[in-house]
């Protein structure tokens, strides 16, 4: 089997070094195993596909902000379908040869201009009105995000990281567990002015 050109090696790089499985067929890049809620409230994976153009030497940078999805569409927590993102769905379920799909997804935010590169395009962050009840992940950044438990519109963060908290997909929910500890697993919101210990 030949190796991957420099270039594609360099591109994906961020991508492998954060722990996703990626692949790139023809002009198009897969991302793999993208958690979403589907319309029952579960927790199923899917695949984001950007347009991935190349030569030898370099890669081009995104020239939209628009992806594709394979997978179930979607949803907030209690199973409503996130429309803001919809854009139109693949006819015949397949963007291209061995590139699978089902959905096409654009929403600029305002005073967008461009990605710098396709990694920035895939990783995006939390956005900034959080849903109550709702947990936010930031693949980039590997931090959790979610308003406090008590109610008092708290923003609680939490660090993702192997020696300590991590995120886990089980029986179509996501908690945060943590691995390594002394003491209590609770999280606790020691910065958050109500001082809200959450389970």
């Amino acid at each position: 089997m030949s190796e991957k050109p420099a270039v594609l090696e360099a591109a994906l790089a961020p991508f492998v070094s954060a722990g996703h499985r990626v692949s790139v067929v023809g002009s198009h890049l897969l991302l793999h195993d993208v958690p979403v809620v589907n319309e029952y409230r579960q927790i199923q994976l899917g695949t984001l596909v950007s347009t991935f153009l190349h030569t030898e030497s370099v890669v081009v940078a995104p020239a939209t902000h628009q992806v594709w999805f394979d997978g179930p569409y979607p949803c907030f927590s209690d199973g409503r379908p996130i429309e803001d993102i919809r854009c139109s769905e693949v006819v015949g379920g397949e963007l291209a040869p061995n590139v699978p799909a089902r959905y096409f997804f654009s929403n600029k935010e305002v005073g967008w201009t461009a990605y710098a590169n396709h990694f920035d395009q895939l990783m995006e962050l939390a956005p900034k009105e959080l849903i109550p009840g709702v947990l936010y992940v930031s693949l980039k950044y590997k931090l959790a995000l979610h308003l406090c438990c008590c109610g008092c519109g708290e923003k609680v963060v939490t660090p993702l990281s192997p020696a300590e908290w991590h995120l886990r997909l089980a029986d179509g929910k996501a908690r945060i567990q943590r691995l390594w500890r002394r003491g209590p697993s609770s999280l606790r919101t020691w910065r958050a002015t109500c001082r809200t210990m959450r389970h």
